[in-house]
């Protein structure tokens, strides 16, 4: 969530509330007593991973004042085919799913006039800005920059359809394959003397022309060096550049961790922890750091939950809030940083 002033508000992915299975971004907004329906200007989708989207219809359908946004790398006729794919074969719980109802809100909105083969979202790539406030008169201004995708990403995603596309007389090919971390959306806020990165789920990559390298050495990325750094993947070791820590970000920023703790991986890692905290003091988690192995009990009642159950996992507990405030006019004043719920300084 991304206050930028003059009543105008950005919500970057969404999430269900655990408890109330409603997006935290509108519970948020409620109990503040905002109009999200007047007061939400994008809602921005860094990529198609069902713990960034969870929920993001619901958002859109009371964000009546919206931009959607969506990484370009998702664009093109085979996304749309995937998504009518879905509908027909009645999908549910996935990001396609998700996704079919955002396209059918904005299909309800479009214009007067308007083919209904051009709705769609805004696809962001790298150096497109997605907002801007600069009008006379304003206190400060505003803007909201994608860092990412890099078009080389958008490249490769082309020969990644390809690659499908079968040739006569020719052996089956190998298609070149990009993870949906590759096409994450980063994101650079300004808002008057006050900047930060939001990092997605972007990842590092071998190849110097996508991920985190391809955002340090862009000629398109405005030269700011951030404060506030949402700490991308998880925290996790293959989206970490010393080259952001380095060129992107102000020392010792505050870094926002949020953990991922399904699968067989949770994140971060201790050691993810360990190597955070040697790049700033000033790390914060929306929540503990959970195993997904349940603690053990008393015999007796471990082998009655054998008999009941073939498998158990931990659950996860609520989420925290991290809420970081500034002015926008004095680049000089303190953070000021409140921690809700479960949220912890690590």
């Amino acid at each position: 969530m991304l206050h930028l002033g003059f009543g105008e508000w950005v919500i970057v992915d969404s999430c269900h509330d655990p408890k109330t299975r409603q997006p935290a971004a509108l519970q948020y907004l409620d109990r503040l007593g905002i109009d999200a329906s007047k007061a939400v200007k994008l809602l921005v989708l860094t990529h198609w991973h069902d713990d960034h989207i969870r929920g993001a219809a619901g958002i859109l359908r009371r964000a009546e004042s919206a931009q959607l946004v969506c990484s370009a790398k998702d664009h093109g006729e085979a996304f749309f085919q995937a998504v009518e794919t879905a509908r027909a074969a009645r999908l549910s719980e996935t990001g396609f799913d998700e996704m079919s109802e955002l396209l059918r809100i904005l299909i309800e909105r479009r214009q007067a006039g308007q083919r209904l083969e051009s709705v769609g979202p805004i696809w962001a790539a790298e150096g497109m800005t997605l907002l801007r406030r600069e009008k006379d008169g304003l206190r400060h201004p505003v803007r909201v920059v994608a860092l990412s995708p890099s078009h080389a990403t958008l490249t490769l995603a082309l020969h990644e359809l390809k690659g499908f596309l079968p040739r006569p007389n020719s052996p089956e090919r190998r298609a070149v394959r990009l993870t949906p971390n590759q096409r994450s959306i980063a994101l650079l806020v300004q808002v008057g003397s006050r900047v930060a990165l939001l990092g997605g789920d972007l990842e590092e990559s071998p190849n110097p022309a996508v991920g985190w390298r391809a955002v340090v050495n862009s000629t398109l990325r405005p030269r700011l060096c951030s404060e506030v750094f949402k700490v991308p993947h998880h925290g996790s070791q293959n989206a970490d550049n010393a080259d952001v820590w380095r060129e992107m970000l102000a020392i010792e920023p505050v870094a926002c961790l949020t953990p991922f703790s399904k699968g067989n991986n949770p994140l971060p890692t201790a050691q993810d922890i360990r190597r955070l905290r040697g790049r700033t003091a000033h790390l914060y988690c929306t929540r503990p750091i959970r195993s997904r192995k349940p603690r053990r009990r008393a015999s007796a009642v471990e082998r009655t939950i054998r008999q009941v159950a073939r498998r158990h996992r931990a659950m996860e507990g609520p989420i925290g809030q991290i809420r970081i405030r500034a002015s926008a006019a004095d680049a000089s004043s303190s953070l000021k940083i409140d921690l809700f719920g479960p949220a912890f300084q690590a």
